[in-house]
């Protein structure tokens, strides 16, 4: 998930991440939560709450 994140030019929404896997809406939730996760310890930003990117280095 987090590779998805890194490799994307700009925001990404859950339901993009959760479809790459084979469960793909079933694992919606769990992305969602992981994506939370990531967005409290600062490692992916987020202007609205839904669609999320990864942090680089300035």
């Amino acid at each position: 998930m987090l590779h998805q994140l890194m490799a994307a030019e700009g925001f990404v929404d859950a339901e993009t991440i959760a479809s790459a896997f084979k469960q793909g809406r079933k694992s919606l939730a769990p992305v969602q939560a992981v994506l939370a996760a990531l967005y409290r310890m600062g490692l992916v930003s987020t202007s609205d709450g839904k669609s999320f990117a990864f942090r680089r280095a300035a």
